[in-house]
């Protein structure tokens, strides 16, 4: 797989492929609902589907959650993401 930046925006070439990581290139503001009921609101979030990761802008900087055994789920525009446990080609995985 081939990795190339443009803007702040990374695309993936895999054979016969082309495509950008994110579920939407653009940050959107979401909301962050923690497992003990702490809102954190505005902060400009974009899913990276490569690497199952929430990314947001934090001072300049586009940084990752760390553990999102602690969040209850996030909403970002119309859409809820919610970390959970899955099997997939028969290997427990999480996301």
């Amino acid at each position: 797989m081939q990795s190339t930046s443009s803007g702040g925006h990374d695309t993936y070439e895999l054979p016969g492929l082309r495509g950008t990581a994110y579920f939407n290139t653009e940050f959107s503001e979401g909301v962050i609902v923690l497992r003990d009921g702490t809102q954190i609101n505005g902060k400009p979030l974009r899913y990276n589907l490569y690497t199952q990761q929430m990314q947001f802008i934090e001072g300049g900087d586009t940084l990752a959650l760390g553990k999102p055994d602690e969040i209850e789920y996030i909403r970002m525009d119309d859409h809820l993401f919610v970390h959970t446990n899955f099997i997939c080609n028969n290997q427990h995985r999480s996301g």
